[in-house]
């Protein structure tokens, strides 16, 4: 019989050949429901007169910041000019689309009076609990629960700039734009998309954007629009010298006029990171244009003739209404 990682510290007693895990090492998810529901709302775009969703007529947003601002999924509004937010008790509100970011998927709304703003958490780490609360099938709140399948996925095909992380927890067409909880540590991730071949139904492989990811774009979204850099490289996917070299990524090309042309990086070179992310190919690379787009200075390290080099990248930002 196994347990989740979660219960590795707990006491277990061994009785009768059972192996039991106190119930407190599930007590936060019991009244999980009731200590943030209040934060979490039903999303209903206003569409075009004649056109509707049939995949996902409604989704999900969650109060961040001061509570008048929450937080979603982009593709949930479609082409709505506005929403409207059915609260936990039922009641209706209006609501304004501020910025939307479709590379992110990630979009915030504004509404008059606040609600309880929830707070952000660490990474999420595999093997870790993790619940979901959302509007499943426009039901109303639904929590479900599973693991951290992986994390720092990227490149799988959803959005432009991805930062996923994986979960078996039920995700289903309503819940685009739900909060992700590990514990009573506040939000890790927000429900984004679904791994289906044949049908819009959880099939266990669902993906939400990372913490890191929804606390860098709100950051870039606080002046009401999305300003990260431009792309300035084109990577090919290589490894290092020798039979076990490290993936990293080979610059095949630099666009002239863009910071990392000014900066003396050069095509042939292998990029190993920016700051603290490792690059394996575009996808990573453009990952870290969004997690450090509030920074006027960047380190990338790359691989040269076998010597490591570091070099700053003055940032110029993309403005973009």
């Amino acid at each position: 019989m196994t347990f989740r990682a979660a219960a590795r510290s707990a006491v277990v007693a061994l009785c009768f050949g059972v192996l039991v895990v106190p119930s407190s090492a599930q007590d936060w998810r019991s009244g999980l429901t009731d200590r943030v529901g209040p934060s979490i709302v039903a999303v209903l775009p206003d569409l075009p007169p004649g056109e509707i969703n049939q995949e996902e007529p409604e989704g999900t947003a969650f109060a961040i910041g001061d509570g008048r601002r929450l937080l979603t999924a982009d593709h949930v509004l479609g082409r709505a000019n506005s929403v409207r937010l059915r609260l936990a008790d039922g009641t209706m509100i209006a609501a304004e689309i501020a910025v939307r970011d479709p590379e992110t998927d990630m979009a915030t709304l504004s509404i008059a009076e606040p609600l309880p703003a929830l707070e952000w958490g660490p990474d999420a780490k595999p093997g870790a609990d993790i619940c979901v609360i959302g509007n499943a099938f426009g039901l109303g709140p639904s929590l479900t629960c599973g693991v951290v399948s992986a994390v720092e996925r990227r490149g799988v095909g959803f959005n432009r700039v991805e930062d996923f992380v994986q979960t078996d927890a039920a995700i289903n067409p309503g819940m685009s734009g739900a909060p992700l909880f590990a514990g009573d540590v506040g939000v890790v991730g927000m429900a984004s998309a679904i791994f289906t071949k044949t049908s819009d139904g959880n099939l266990g492989v669902n993906f939400a954007v990372s913490a890191r990811l929804l606390k860098a774009v709100v950051e870039d979204m606080r002046d009401g629009q999305i300003d990260r850099g431009p792309q300035g490289l084109l990577l090919r996917p290589t490894v290092g010298p020798g039979e076990t070299g490290t993936p990293h990524a080979e610059i095949v090309r630099i666009v002239p006029g863009s910071p990392e042309a000014a900066s003396g990086l050069t095509t042939g070179d292998r990029l190993i990171s920016i700051e603290a992310l490792e690059i394996a190919g575009q996808p990573d690379y453009l990952t870290a244009l969004a997690l450090f787009a509030d920074r006027a200075e960047t380190s990338y390290r790359v691989e040269r003739d076998g010597a490591r080099l570091n070099f700053t990248v003055t940032t110029q930002k993309r403005e973009t209404p």
